[in-house]
């Protein structure tokens, strides 16, 4: 950790900005998780901490912010309002700082959900420019899934065989004949019925089976017991997928 004094020195006045560089974006999340810790001790009552953005920053997050004050306020679903920008808002810090090439989400929507966000509203203008991937956003099925790509990136959309409710599965063209195949997949912790677990099961085998040179899967599926050693579920004995499919 780096910190540096900002401005000069003015003895009329009882202190300066402090400039604190952290190690990492995830010190910066922790800190800012854990500030009503330290607002709630007297001698740090006075002390504000705040992002070290750029103007055009600052005034992209004034408009968030301004949003999602205006919708709680006309009581349009204020919990979902609450959390949906809350966490859109560490997405941006994370995304800003890290610049990744490819973000996956689920459980995009809460179980109650009596607001539906149009698309445009999950875009990413102030980290920079993707090409969005949904699932299940704007309709009353599932949680919702989201995949933003670079638009540097050559990427279109997979359309599976395998009838499993909530995936998206995008090409991505790498160097010569490479191709990189990336899923991203919801399983409800509610179903347990062997259908749609099998369901999962031929999803993910029909994946390894379309000649891609890379393949990544990702996402939610709420397997606690899980054995990745052998991917077996202790408890239930369910196959998930055969190691040499991969």
């Amino acid at each position: 950790m780096k910190t540096k004094r900002l401005g000069k020195y003015d003895s009329k006045k009882d202190s300066r900005p402090l400039l604190v560089n952290l190690k990492s974006i995830d010190s910066k999340l922790t800190l800012f998780k854990n500030m009503h810790y330290i607002r709630g001790m007297p001698k740090y009552e006075k002390v504000n901490v705040s992002n070290d953005l750029t103007q055009s920053e600052r005034e992209q997050e004034k408009v968030l912010w301004a949003e999602a004050k205006k919708l709680q306020e006309q009581c349009i679903s204020g919990e979902y309002q609450y959390k949906l920008f809350n966490k859109l808002s560490e997405l941006i810090v994370r995304a800003r700082d890290n610049k990744p090439n490819i973000i996956g989400i689920t459980e995009v929507k809460p179980k109650v959900n009596r607001y539906k966000p149009s698309k445009a509203e999950y875009s990413l203008p102030e980290v920079g420019n993707y090409k969005m991937y949904e699932k299940n956003l704007e309709t009353d099925e599932g949680r919702g899934l989201l995949l933003y790509i670079d638009s540097n990136l050559e990427s279109t959309e997979v359309n599976m065989e395998a009838q499993f409710q909530e995936n998206i599965f995008i090409k991505i063209k790498l160097n010569q004949n490479d191709k990189l195949l990336i899923g991203l997949i919801y399983r409800s912790p509610s179903n347990n019925t062997k259908e749609y677990n099998d369901k999962l099961t031929e999803l993910i085998s029909e994946a390894t089976q379309k000649g891609f040179s890379h393949i990544l899967i990702m996402g939610d599926f709420n397997y606690p017991a899980i054995r990745l050693g052998d991917m077996e579920h202790k408890k239930e004995k369910m196959k998930i997928a055969s190691k040499t499919d991969f």
